[in-house]
């Protein structure tokens, strides 16, 4: 009981009557938030690269490029892989160095680790897996954005509102 109000006096986990305020409440919120923000920026990005307008533009300006980058890494991981990280000289590097100089190391390192996965080169036509993949980046950046808005707040709303303005901003 305080003593000045003659009110009862509460432990900090019990501020609101109806539990909000509890350890487990903010712990969920921002998980919660966050999940919400990765499946509307995975929707949103689906939706919008999976379009028929999208796909046929999909290999029209750098994105062919990326798959060739990621192919003559492909190449590289395999020599690695059958032969091991010393069966290769410097002047195999030079023309996939020139590439990811160009390209930057993200985009062709990721379709090169899908191409391992699938233990195959990548056509055109498989285009789709790299987009969904890219699509599912996205939609982690826009969970980490809410989580990092979260902590940074202290408020899931106010990290939720981040995530969903990541999640839906016209690329």
């Amino acid at each position: 009981m305080n003593t000045v109000t003659g009110k009862p006096t509460t432990s900090p986990g019990d501020n609101a009557p109806d539990g909000r305020d509890s350890i487990l409440h903010r712990a969920l919120g921002p998980v919660a938030s966050a999940v919400v923000c990765f499946l509307a920026a995975l929707g949103t990005c689906l939706a919008q690269n999976f379009s028929r307008n999208s796909l046929e533009l999909a290999l029209a300006f750098d994105s062919s490029h990326y798959l060739d980058s990621a192919q003559k890494l492909f190449t590289l991981w395999q020599h690695i892989l059958h032969h091991g990280p010393g069966s290769f000289g410097v002047h195999q590097l030079v023309p996939i160095a020139n590439d990811l100089l160009l390209d930057g190391p993200v985009l062709p390192l990721v379709g090169s680790v899908v191409m391992l996965f699938t233990g195959r080169m990548l056509t055109p036509q498989d285009v789709p897996l790299f987009i969904a993949v890219q699509c599912f980046f996205a939609a982690c950046s826009a969970g980490a954005l809410s989580l990092a808005a979260c902590r940074f707040t202290g408020s899931a709303r106010w990290g939720m509102l981040a995530g969903l303005v990541w999640a839906f901003y016209p690329p």
